[in-house]
């Protein structure tokens, strides 16, 4: 049986991830073997929320990575199986198990998430790691949030991966770490979006499900 690994990159909402996220997952009907914390913020103390600290594993790059290079980092030095969800999900019972089945019985496929990931593929997802060698690292110029998980989902389509749905899903706090922000944070956040979405459709040439280029930034750069 493959080790699984659940992952998560987090930015101070560390109630949110103990309560909801890792908890659930410890109900569930299949337990990650072990847990990944990217702790962007630098103040997580696993035991203070009572995880499991003998399987959970913090790493605290001194600064806030953002999406794309935590999911890059984790990418890269994890093992086969690795389950990547928001810190402010609850797993439904199933949902692991489903997305470990899945890619068990069906190794050409690259990329598994939940069918009740209805706006995104990337709040819950387990992509094997030649489909992440295949289409490349997240983009971190979209830093520190926002718009990477449609520019992969778009690459993901340009490469032809084969991707599944599989039953399970989660309930979703939605934009928890926004909750966490002070006003002048907001305000950087707003003016942030903002770039990041320009940023977007310079690379693709139109908003997301608007793309008009097949090559990133045929327009130039």
């Amino acid at each position: 049986m493959k080790t699984v690994t659940l992952a998560v990159p987090t930015l101070r909402r560390y109630d949110l991830l103990a309560q909801l996220l890792i908890a659930s997952a410890e109900r569930g009907t299949r337990r990650p073997d072990h847990y990944y914390i990217v702790d962007n913020g630098g103040g997580f103390d696993p035991k203070a929320y009572g995880l499991p600290t003998e399987r959970t594993t913090v790493f605290q790059p001194g600064r806030n990575l953002g999406v794309s290079a935590s999911w890059n980092h984790g990418h890269r030095l994890l093992s086969e199986y690795v389950i990547w969800a928001c810190d402010d999900m609850e797993l439904h019972s199933n949902t692991v198990e489903s997305l470990v089945a899945a890619a068990d019985a069906n190794p050409e496929v690259g990329f598994f998430y939940p069918e009740n990931n209805a706006h995104t593929m990337f709040g819950v997802n387990l992509m094997r790691r030649w489909a992440f060698e295949k289409i490349g690292p997240y983009d971190e110029g979209f830093w520190p949030a926002y718009f990477e998980d449609n520019d992969y989902a778009y690459r993901i389509k340009l490469a032809g991966l084969p991707t599944m749905t599989v039953p399970g899903g989660m309930n979703h706090v939605v934009s928890a770490t926004l909750k966490s922000y002070n006003e002048a944070e907001m305000q950087e956040h707003h003016s942030r979006f903002e770039a990041l979405r320009a940023y977007y459709i310079k690379k693709w040439g139109g908003p997301p499900g608007q793309e008009r280029f097949t090559t990133p930034f045929q327009g130039g750069r």
